[in-house]
């Protein structure tokens, strides 16, 4: 149950695309202790989304009105569209956001936005809410679609709360997080292709396997491969000649893959798939950037240095409790998530270590519901008692020519694997 004191007003003013112009969309009762809204004088506690994308205020009546009878300023339809009315020319989004020089067909953030509508509220936060079109491709990540200011019953401003409304977010910062994934570099020497290069000692026993932006389960964004950036944005290899080398070493770059891909085209694909997520971002605009920060948290954040910091050595076997804390502890004592893999000689093998990092790339423990229930499913398993080989890297290496006989009566050598430590 809730409480008067716990509800208060959210006012949506909506961009139409096809009308190519701002409209008052909604004035809605909202419950902040529960996170509901009020349809047809019912409060809801899940997440309701309106399936008409262009609400009329007359729609919102038919659905709340029976919400605002003890509001007297709402409490019939008349007085509700006159003082969304009211609202609407008071907070004049289009006016608003040209005073900040916020136009038609340019990039901004979340902050820009929020902090533009904020001049005219007296530093009092919007709600912002953006999606993803999938239709036109244009050179956004995001497209605005919505403002929502926030009212107490007395209709004085107030910011909006923590966690507010599927889509809605108040800044930049609450948008989600920056994953670091990190993964043990075995030298198996796999021959997918034909120009194959030699099984070689890899330089470093651990390699970058993702770093990109995961937005929170409030946001209706999703940058997988039908984001239109994918297909508008330019790039640029040649910005990369300085850290080329370093990134080849650092990632899981190899030419030796299921799509014999070249290094070059490799370092394209992970950036259109994991860089362009963060570019809408200011810290990180383009391909360089994104790179170069990679870099940096990898020399910061390096798996073989923190895990043998703790003592924590290739060879030998560890429990999952074990490694989680050694890596949480050249972390700042945040959240991880470590997996193994299944062996075939039939034990774990630790695979890949992951966490986040907040906007200015520091480790930080997830708030949100999805990615807390990601790690969480990992951290539920130092329950149970699993022993693992800290396998890092295994290289082709004889323990024993036992000479055998081939058809052709040629000698033949078995190869055996063992575990063997990089250089880092």
């Amino acid at each position: 149950m809730f409480s008067e004191d716990d509800l208060h007003l959210g006012f949506s003013i909506q961009y139409n695309y096809t009308e190519k112009q701002w409209v008052a969309v909604d004035l809605i009762l909202r419950n902040n202790a529960s996170y509901t809204s009020c349809i047809n004088g019912t409060l809801w506690s899940d997440d309701w989304e309106r399936p008409n994308p262009y609400p009329t205020l007359e729609d919102t009546w038919t659905d709340f009105g029976p919400c605002f009878t003890k509001i007297e300023l709402l409490n019939d339809k008349s007085k509700y569209l006159s003082e969304a009315s009211r609202l609407f020319n008071k907070y004049n989004m289009n006016d608003i956001l040209n005073q900040s020089n916020i136009t038609h067909g340019n990039n901004y953030t979340y902050q820009e936005i929020s902090d533009a509508v904020s001049k005219a509220t007296h530093g009092i936060k919007p709600a912002v809410k953006c999606f993803h079109n999938h239709f036109y491709r244009s050179g956004n990540n995001l497209v605005l679609d919505k403002i929502t200011l926030f009212f107490d019953k007395s209709f004085n401003l107030i910011n909006p709360l923590k966690h507010h409304y599927r889509g809605m977010c108040s800044t930049e910062d609450e948008n989600g997080y920056y994953l670091l994934s990190q993964k043990a570099y075995p030298a198996d020497c796999p021959r997918y292709c034909r120009n194959s290069t030699k099984c070689q000692k890899p330089k470093y026993s651990w390699i970058i396997r993702e770093f990109t932006f995961m937005f929170k389960d409030n946001i209706e964004f999703s940058c997988d491969t039908d984001d239109p950036h994918h297909y508008d944005a330019k790039y640029n290899l040649t910005s990369l000649s300085s850290i080329k080398n370093e990134i080849v070493d650092k990632w899981e770059i190899k030419e030796d893959n299921y799509n014999c891909d070249s290094k070059d085209v490799l370092i394209r694909k992970y950036w259109e798939k994991q860089g362009m997520c963060s570019a809408y971002f200011k810290e990180l605009t383009n391909e360089f950037k994104f790179y170069n920060k990679s870099l940096e948290l990898f020399d910061k954040y390096n798996m073989g240095t923190i895990l043998r910091q703790s003592n924590i050595v290739p060879g030998k076997n560890y429990t999952h409790r074990e490694i989680h804390d050694a890596v949480a502890k050249g972390i700042g004592g945040k959240k991880v998530r470590v997996r193994c893999d299944h062996h075939f000689f039939g034990f774990q093998v630790l695979s890949i270590v992951e966490f986040v990092m907040d906007k200015n790339f520091n480790p930080t423990n997830p708030i949100d519901r999805l990615l807390n229930s990601l790690i969480g499913r990992a951290l539920s398993m130092f329950m149970s008692v699993i022993v693992i080989k800290l396998y890092f890297i295994r290289t082709l290496t004889i323990l024993s020519r036992k000479k055998g006989k081939m058809r052709n009566g040629q000698e033949k050598n078995l190869v055996t694997f063992i575990p063997i430590e990089s250089q880092t």
